[in-house]
């Protein structure tokens, strides 16, 4: 092996990204319109427990995350927007996304809280689901 790297994410991967995101609410709406059934995939609000661990770390990071605050998706990119060094950013980003619930598909809308969206369908092919994050030189 050479090397270990971060792939690049290009502007054209975040594009496609947006389409098929828009794609699944597209379809959603349309089958809640004509009363059709639908598949939804639904990301409740990340558990208390989880959330009380992600407050205690972040509070030894000096990052500031009130407990019992009326939790919304943004709350997330402001606790992502306090990471002062590139290295504190990448380990933020994987404690916030390890404190969310997973996500599941089910008939009944529940919304996709980690998308901030009412309406979300799992309708498109996982494609949008790019290889890892990073590249091994060998």
């Amino acid at each position: 092996m050479k090397s270990v790297g971060k792939k690049h994410r290009f502007t054209a991967h975040m594009l496609i990204e947006e389409f098929m995101i828009q794609a699944n609410v597209c379809a959603a709406e349309t089958l809640i319109a004509k009363k059709s059934p639908c598949m939804f995939r639904v990301h409740e609000q990340p558990d208390r427990d989880k959330l009380e661990g992600l407050h205690e770390i972040l509070g030894d990071m000096d990052i500031s995350f009130a407990k019992g605050q009326v939790l919304k998706t943004s709350t997330f990119n402001n606790i992502l927007a306090q990471a002062k060094t590139e290295t504190d950013k990448e380990l933020v980003s994987a404690l916030v996304l390890r404190s969310q619930s997973q996500a599941v598909y089910s008939p009944d809308n529940r919304h996709h809280f980690g998308l901030n969206l009412k309406n979300y369908a799992h309708f498109t092919s996982p494609i949008r689901r790019y290889a890892t994050c990073w590249s091994i030189a060998v």
